[in-house]
């Protein structure tokens, strides 16, 4: 347990890289990532295991404004970035190292309102089929918050 809040079992994060590996599978991008944030340090936790997915797990950035999870972390909201390199506020971005010029991420909240970190997918072209599958992103989004909340409940009643 880390500043309170549970670890992640095994069994959740088997069960959240299927979520990413669907993600990434069913709106056809190379990349899709489930982020931890520890600030000043935002992490990858689980990564999709798909062709030409440049993430591993356990690589660690910090977080910095040209971020695009950091965006997502500092608002609270959706950020869709479609081409990194013709926008202004993203040709600087960390992400572009390896490509990655389309973002599509949320962030994850525990049930008390702290963040947890992001859910993302990244492509190196714009993707008009992620644009277009926003509520299904939105949707593992909430599976994982739930996730999230049964494990808070679980460490409160062993408390108890």
């Amino acid at each position: 347990m880390r500043e309170g809040k549970p670890d992640i079992p095994d069994t959740m994060l088997a069960e959240w890289q299927h979520v990413v590996n669907l993600a990434a599978e069913i709106v056809d991008v190379p990349a899709s990532l489930v982020m931890k944030t520890d600030p000043p340090e935002h992490a990858v936790l689980v990564s999709s295991a798909t062709r030409g997915n440049p993430y591993e797990v356990g690589g660690s950035f910090e977080l910095a404004s040209n971020l695009y999870c950091y965006a997502v972390l500092q608002n609270r909201y959706e950020l869709v970035v479609r081409d990194a390199y013709a926008d202004p506020d993203w040709c600087d971005n960390q992400d572009l190292e390896h490509g990655m010029s389309f973002y599509i991420g949320y962030p994850l909240v525990w049930p008390d309102g702290q963040l947890f970190g992001t859910i993302c997918v990244l492509d190196t072209r714009d993707n008009e089929k992620a644009r277009a599958c926003r509520q299904l992103l939105k949707e593992f989004r909430r599976v994982i918050e739930t996730d999230l909340a049964l494990l808070m409940e679980a460490a409160r009643r062993e408390r108890a």
